[in-house]
């Protein structure tokens, strides 16, 4: 998986967890502790009074460390390997499709999608290029909607972030939004503007915004974006 994330966000982090990066193994951190605890009866029998009260504080200070590294094992290479994950940004490139042949039309398709139990408009992870995201969305737009390439054109319309919780992975989760206003010329063959209707293995149909933001799922899951299209375009 190849992670997009800020420098200051990942300079940060490293900044917090510095201490525990390079952290001995676990057992290491046992015999240091387990050296320290012999420290201390040893020094008990020592005649010489500033000798004794030494090796107790050096043992004292031993056993404490060990505590320490043995405490410090609660973070492994996982947890921040997760920290950082979690700071990974998501790019996706969003399409709002009006009614083709409807003038004015302030109905938009949608997609049903399982995993999330929600309609979503058309969208794709980005492509970093502007010119081959467009080239990239065309190409899913007829792949998966069967628009023909040659019959939508696309018009970028800026982008957002937002960071919100992915009910369906159950982690908050950052995303960089790309919103394009796709034009689709003629209606094609397989479409129909009344209803649901399947396309692509995908169940469709058509939603204004404000019927959207009516549906409590949408809402809940997509309220960002479908603000974001209504402000937009």
């Amino acid at each position: 998986m190849m992670l997009m994330i800020r420098e200051d966000d990942l300079t940060l982090v490293l900044a917090k967890r510095r201490n525990f990066i390079g952290v001995r193994p676990l057992w290491d951190s046992i015999l240091i502790f387990i050296t320290g605890l012999f420290y201390i009866p040893a020094a008990v029998v020592i005649p010489n009074e500033i000798c004794k009260w030494i090796m107790i504080g050096f043992g004292a200070l031993v056993t404490g460390y060990g505590i320490v590294e043995i405490c410090g094992r609660r973070f492994t290479t996982e947890n921040l390997y997760k920290e950082i994950a979690g700071m990974n940004i998501i790019s996706s490139s969003i399409v709002a499709i009006a009614q083709p042949g409807v003038p004015d039309s302030n109905q938009y398709l949608l997609y049903y999608d399982a995993g999330w139990d929600c309609w979503f408009f058309p969208n794709r992870s980005s492509t970093p290029d502007i010119s081959d995201d467009e080239r990239d969305l065309l190409n899913y737009l007829n792949t998966e909607f069967k628009i023909p390439v040659q019959d939508c054109t696309l018009d970028l319309h800026g982008t957002e972030e937002s960071t919100k919780q992915s009910t369906e992975h159950n982690e908050e989760r950052h995303y960089l939004y790309r919103f394009y206003a796709g034009v689709v010329r003629t209606l094609p063959e397989q479409w129909s503007l009344e209803g649901e209707f399947e396309i692509g293995g995908h169940r469709c149909k058509w939603m204004t915004i404000a019927d959207m933001l009516a549906d409590e799922r949408i809402n809940a899951i997509n309220h960002d974006v479908v603000t974001a299209v209504r402000d937009k375009l």
